[in-house]
């Protein structure tokens, strides 16, 4: 996966953390290719009008995601990409998610929340329409590199922002198989490889892990899946579902999964 980032900036730090999660590509604004955009925050009060009329016409198209990350100042997105919605940007006291302490919130009614409590919404995703891009915009300080040994959680939860499209998702596992590998394919891997193999637990951490609620029966077909396209054996790791996580750089997330698993059994 390669997120396009702004050259202009290219040495900001929080560009430097996102390189530990994802490749990278320094683009200028006026030059985007079809995918994904991250830009902290608050870089949008540097851009000038004509730049930030680059980056919104190309989110008008409905491949493309626009992650807008901390630093935050407070701001009105609306102004900038004309939502249909009254979509703000909030600095507040005492925010705190699952333990993550964060200085801004999100203020908008948006249908798709991903991160959120009674204090507020930290992540949410926002589409004009159906043939409009998607904008995520984050609050928590995922990209902190003064937050280094958080990293491999904070990393856990950016990948949960991640729209997975049509496009990106459906990569052809065997022709003769036909089948494909999508999001959930891959979680139920990270889980296979973090030694979780008990339908029981299985079904516990991919609401844990992933906020998805799926039947026994949907993981078993699952994992049927994945033993055809010779993912795994015998729910064991194959050689090429090894060769895949190291491709798709999941050894991270694999780690996080492990450690909660080992919290739990203790």
């Amino acid at each position: 996966m390669i997120l396009q980032v702004l050259k202009e900036y290219g040495k900001r730090t929080e560009y430097r953390v996102l390189e530990k999660f994802v490749d990278i590509e320094e683009v200028t604004v006026n030059n985007l290719s079809e995918g994904i955009l991250l830009v902290p925050g608050i870089l949008l009060g540097k851009l000038d009008k004509v730049e930030i009329r680059y980056m919104s016409e190309w989110l008008s198209s409905p491949n493309n995601q626009l992650i807008l990350t901390p630093v935050w100042k407070e701001m009105t997105l609306k102004d900038l990409f004309n939502t249909s919605i009254d979509l703000k940007v909030v600095k507040d006291q005492m925010l705190v998610y699952e333990g993550i302490p964060c200085q801004f919130k999100i203020e908008g009614k948006v249908q798709e929340r991903l991160f959120s409590n009674e204090q507020g919404n930290f992540a949410i995703h926002y589409r004009k329409d159906t043939g409009s891009g998607l904008l995520t915009v984050i609050t928590l300080p995922l990209l902190d590199y003064k937050q280094s040994y958080k990293h491999d959680e904070f990393r856990v939860l950016f990948f949960q922002c991640i729209e997975k499209t049509e496009k990106k998702k459906k990569l052809v596992l065997e022709e003769k198989y036909e089948h494909e590998i999508t999001e959930v394919h891959i979680q139920l891997l990270m889980l296979l490889a973090a030694s979780v193999t008990d339908e029981k637990y299985l079904k516990k951490d991919f609401k844990r892990y992933f906020n998805k609620d799926l039947p026994v029966e949907r993981i078993q077909n699952l994992k049927e899946d994945l033993q055809q396209a010779d993912f795994i054996d015998a729910e064991k790791i194959s050689d090429k579902g090894k060769s895949f996580i190291e491709d798709k750089k999941l050894k991270t997330f694999i780690k996080v999964l492990e450690r909660g698993r080992r919290i739990d059994e203790w």
